[in-house]
């Protein structure tokens, strides 16, 4: 029993919230620079968020995901 309680204060809550992290902050501050756009990290997901379909293009540049104009 003791052992049990231990071992589940070990692992990871999954339901917290990722951005309590100070790893997962620094890197999304990073995207936020990389990309000049919105970033957020939330459990299994990255959103970066776009105004138009030229601040799309322009993400999808820099990702290297169609060549640029």
């Amino acid at each position: 029993m003791v052992k049990e309680q231990t071992e589940k204060k070990d692992k990871p809550n999954p339901s917290s919230d990722p951005m309590d992290n100070i790893f997962v902050k620094e890197a999304c501050r990073q995207m936020e620079d990389f990309f000049q756009s919105s970033v957020k990290i939330k459990p299994n997901s990255i959103q970066i968020y776009y105004e138009n379909d030229q601040d799309l293009t322009r993400i999808l540049e820099k990702l290297d995901l169609i060549e640029k104009e």
